[in-house]
């Protein structure tokens, strides 16, 4: 498991391994980079020109847009993670937001997550 932080990309990447329902074991990565809320619609438009709210599965982001991710990451990544980066097929885009919430209990209900 690595983590790392990339000053110049305004966030960070993590790699990890996981098995594979064959059992295989594969290493696999996430980078977490803050997008401003006027860049949001852009980064979350396919490559049909569809704009989707939280998710762009595999094979649905933007030629130059995950280029460009991946450019951000070789940048400013060590080598060796930048070259799994670059080799990695059927990148995603998953979006995480930010909630502000007045309680994280109630009742028998709890709200958790990173």
């Amino acid at each position: 498991f690595s983590f790392v932080f990339l000053p110049g990309c305004g966030g960070h990447l993590v790699v990890y391994p996981i098995r594979k329902g064959d059992g295989q074991l594969i290493i696999t990565w996430g980078a977490y980079n803050e997008v401003k809320p006027s860049d949001l619609a852009s980064v979350m438009t396919d490559r049909h020109g569809t704009t989707h709210e939280t998710t762009l599965r595999p094979g649905l982001i933007r030629e130059e847009q995950e280029n460009m991710w991946k450019s951000r990451l070789k940048q400013n990544a060590p080598s060796i993670y930048g070259t799994l980066v670059d080799k990695t097929e059927n990148t995603f885009v998953q979006g995480i937001f930010d909630v502000n919430l007045e309680r994280l209990v109630r009742n028998r209900v709890a709200l958790s997550g990173d």
